[in-house]
């Protein structure tokens, strides 16, 4: 049986994830850190018959969450995914600072697209995103729903941006722009048992009354479409046409 010819492997895509936080005890057993919940969720997207020729996705992985964080060079990279983090972007701290200068950079850089979650907050567990015009296209559906955490919220996008979707407290659920950026408040990378426990530890710390944190609790097992997000996020890396 021949062997394949190297040049036939189309160059693998170079996702680089910058942590801004760390997993509670229990979902850092599991994953890890934010970029193995990716890891993982990318994983599920994988077909076991795909061909070795199809193009794969590599990753590395930046704890960014702390004064003098090593980031990788641009030049090495094509994709950056940014994780949700308990901090404010607003806050004016040196490691947000620099990360929003990294990503500013990244954002001018025509070769890199970027993908952005939110993690601050009390939309939370599985809430139903109405998509907007842009959001029905890319998904395919009129309604999304996500694991939630936020507190912090977009008012509005900015000009040559669209929005994705809408829910009564978040005007502005997803922004994306073709060839460039993609962003959700959801997290696709959020399962049951992550959500549950992000729940607990914020009732514990006296951050949920009882009826926000009793609610929450009975829709942290519904059904929602973080593996379709998931799929959206691969076809945006490896696809030149989003």
């Amino acid at each position: 049986m021949g062997s394949i010819d190297p040049s036939v492997y189309p160059p693998a895509i170079r996702l680089g994830i910058f942590e801004c936080g760390t997993p509670l005890p229990l979902a850092k057993k599991r994953y890890g850190t934010y970029g193995g919940m990716f890891e993982a969720l990318f994983a599920a997207q994988q077909s076991p018959k795909a061909p070795a020729t199809e193009r794969k996705i590599t990753f590395s992985k930046y704890q960014v969450d702390c004064e003098g964080a090593e980031y990788p060079d641009l030049s090495g990279v094509d994709v950056i995914l940014i994780t949700g983090s308990k901090h404010s972007a607003y806050l004016d701290v040196p490691w947000i600072n620099k990360l929003v200068s990294v990503i500013s950079c990244a954002l001018q850089t025509p070769h890199i697209k970027v993908i952005g979650l939110n993690d601050k907050g009390w939309e939370t567990a599985v809430l139903p995103v109405e998509l907007a015009p842009a959001g029905k296209a890319l998904l395919g559906k009129d309604q999304l729903n996500l694991q939630f955490s936020h507190q912090d919220i977009v008012a509005s996008c900015p000009p040559g941006v669209e929005n994705l979707g809408s829910t009564p407290r978040c005007a502005v659920q997803g922004m994306y722009q073709r060839g460039n950026f993609i962003s959700f408040q959801g997290h696709p990378e959020f399962n049951e048992e992550v959500i549950r426990e992000i729940l607990v530890s914020k009732q514990a710390d006296g951050l949920f009354g009882s009826e926000l944190y009793e609610d929450s609790i009975k829709r942290a097992s519904l059904e929602h479409d973080g593996l379709l997000v998931g799929r959206l996020f691969s076809r945006f890396i490896l696809e030149d046409t989003l």
